[in-house]
């Protein structure tokens, strides 16, 4: 009985501690990572996120519980705080958010909220998976570049759908 547990002790001490000493590492070797999210990330705690769409929302494998379709896209994080939130503090940070919402489109300003990980991706600090998120608007900077994808998209919608996503792509980038 005792030999057993001092056996297990063990064992569970031989792994635990090297995982959290990894984890520590990897939190330390990413020193742009703002200090609340990183602890965050080491706690598991849950988040919200305040930040600008940047990249467009590309599909991904559906929810494997709910069979929900999944879209994923990064956001640049410019506020952020443990739910429940009180006051959110400012970063700079870049976060890949994977979600069942609807997909936000670049530029618009949107809120997420989820537990983060870590990313195994260089351009993200951080990954927040079934995110919650909400569209708080557009934010100005992006207008344009909203405005001129969407007269494209009106123009080309009496084109095969290849031709227009061609188009599409071409003129703007964009290959919904």
């Amino acid at each position: 009985g005792r030999r057993i547990r001092s056996i297990a002790l063990a064992l569970t001490l031989a792994c635990v501690v090297p995982t959290a000493v990894s984890a520590a590492g990897m939190l330390h070797s990413r020193l742009e990572v703002p200090q609340g999210l990183a602890n965050a990330i080491a706690h598991g705690d849950a988040m919200r996120l305040s930040g600008t769409v940047v990249t467009e929302a590309t599909a991904m494998a559906e929810d494997p519980f709910t069979h929900a379709p999944r879209v994923a896209f990064d956001l640049a994080v410019d506020a952020y705080c443990a739910e429940p939130c009180t006051r959110a503090a400012r970063a700079g940070a870049s976060v890949r958010i994977v979600t069942t919402g609807e997909p936000p489109r670049l530029g618009d300003r949107v809120t997420a909220s989820g537990t983060l990980s870590l990313s195994r991706a260089p351009s993200d600090d951080a990954v927040m998976w079934d995110a919650t998120t909400v569209t708080t608007g557009v934010n100005p900077v992006w207008a344009p570049v909203t405005a001129i994808r969407a007269r494209a998209a009106e123009l080309t919608r009496p084109l095969p759908p290849e031709v227009r996503g061609l188009v599409l792509g071409m003129v703007t980038g964009d290959t919904r």
